[in-house]
């Protein structure tokens, strides 16, 4: 280590960080193809909190330059794994794609939906039983369904309209966008603000370099969210959860499952207070900078390649089991282990 906190910071140039920035950027570039103009502001944004994160916890200028080095590498390598192949179209005799656009452009649903179909066939549909079905049997076979698969259950008939607006179950991905950021948050912005006010049961959310995701959390949350996990993919740095953002308080809470975050005290402290039906927490592959896991309700605890910056207190009396596989974690844990089963790795 240099000089003792963060003396090198001050020798780096403002000029050095800046080429740092658009070096990463540049690459980026290829790595999330991005033909808009807001694509690329976003891109934009995603360089400056990837130097500034490697920035604020670099030892010296050694390790700094070496992670930058390490980053730019990764997504310059022939084979990103941040490319994801899209699936292209066969190719079709000229005639039948000819066929194809007359139908994209002058037929309706309707017309779709009944061509060349056999007379048994609209009696069958005729009699739909399956749309006479209560909401809440709908909603359970929706659950099954991702986020997206579930909007498009619109065009099956006017019952399923506006059903998937009050599903209490979203499942949300951003691997079913090919992971074209844009698209995708456009996407889960336009499904939050086209829900219906009702409560959320689940809410598993997967990103990938959104700041937003922090947005959404917080709005499962408000919206009295029982079980709700949030994955930050592998591929990318943990994302912070800003207290600016998001605050975990909630009664309705009881199962929370975070991967790939970084989280302080400043939003992990109230989840101990402020969540008093919180029964199952689960911690992976994220970064804490916290002191203390402390909680009455808490039943199950299970701490997976955490890195925590501060040696770890469990205070959690009616906790039953415990999974602990954190090599650089020291723990220490306040309980009656009579009363826990306890797989603990170290």
């Amino acid at each position: 280590m240099e000089g003792g906190g963060g003396s090198w910071r001050a020798h780096l140039p403002w000029g050095s960080r800046q080429r740092v920035v658009r070096r990463i950027f540049e690459v980026l570039k290829r790595s999330f193809p991005a033909d808009l103009t807001e694509g690329l502001i976003d891109l934009q944004r995603v360089a400056e909190r990837l130097e500034w994160r490697i920035y604020s916890v670099a030892r010296d200028q050694n390790e700094y330059l070496q992670r930058i080095s390490l980053r730019v590498l990764y997504f310059s390598s022939e084979s990103p794994l941040l490319l994801e192949p899209r699936p292209t179209q066969m190719a079709l005799p000229s005639n039948e794609l000819s066929h194809r656009r007359e139908v994209d452009h002058s037929d309706t649903e309707e017309d779709l939906l009944d061509r060349d179909r056999p007379r048994s066939h609209k009696k069958l549909c005729e009699d739909d039983r399956l749309s006479d079905l209560p909401d809440s049997m709908l909603h359970h076979i929706m659950s099954f369904l991702s986020a997206k698969e579930a909007a498009r259950t619109c065009v099956l008939s006017q019952r399923w309209r506006l059903l998937w607006t009050s599903a209490p179950c979203l499942d949300i991905s951003i691997d079913q966008f090919g992971n074209d950021r844009v698209r995708f948050s456009k996407f889960v912005e336009h499904l939050l603000q086209s829900r219906a006010p009702a409560s959320l049961d689940t809410f598993c959310l997967h990103t990938c370099a959104l700041d937003r995701a922090c947005n959404w959390i917080d709005h499962a949350i408000k919206h009295n969210v029982r079980v709700l996990e949030f994955t930050e993919d592998a591929r990318w740095e943990p994302l912070y959860l800003d207290p600016q953002c998001l605050a975990f308080s909630s009664e309705f809470l009881t199962c929370l499952k975070v991967t790939n975050v970084a989280l302080d005290g400043s939003v992990f402290d109230p989840l101990s207070r402020t969540c008093p039906s919180l029964e199952t927490l689960q911690l992976i592959g994220s970064f804490f900078e916290v002191s203390e896991i402390s909680s009455n309700s808490l039943k199950r605890l299970d701490i997976i390649g955490c890195f925590f910056s501060k040696d770890l207190m469990i205070r959690t009396p009616n906790l039953i089991s415990l999974c602990l596989e954190s090599p650089q974690c020291k723990c220490a844990w306040f309980n009656d282990p009579s009363k826990t089963t306890a797989a603990i790795t170290l």
